[in-house]
């Protein structure tokens, strides 16, 4: 509903698709214990990349960039990538 507030919503199916899982798995991350939580964040960070790779490489080689995400867009799920990798592999952080 918020993100077909500007549209008929057909355009937003994909990341309506991506929005829920994501909700859930967000959810229950704050049941999971810490070790759980961890490995959860990491395989979400892991991931993710694949996908943040392929956008970044459509930016960096120079190709039509109309289908692709903005540019602040990539630098936050490059940023979100990165700290869920990091928390999941505990860098950082103290006993």
């Amino acid at each position: 509903m918020i993100m077909a507030a500007g549209g008929d919503g057909d355009e937003y199916l994909f990341e309506a698709a991506l929005f829920v899982p994501l909700t859930l798995v967000s959810g229950s991350i704050f049941y999971m214990s810490d070790d759980n939580a961890r490995r959860t964040l990491l395989a979400l960070g892991v991931g993710w990349m694949p996908v943040v790779l392929m956008f970044t490489y459509g930016w960096v080689s120079g190709g039509d960039t109309d289908s692709l995400p903005p540019v602040p867009g990539m630098v936050m799920w490059w940023l979100f990538s990165l700290q869920a990798i990091l928390v999941g592999l505990n860098v950082g952080t103290t006993s």
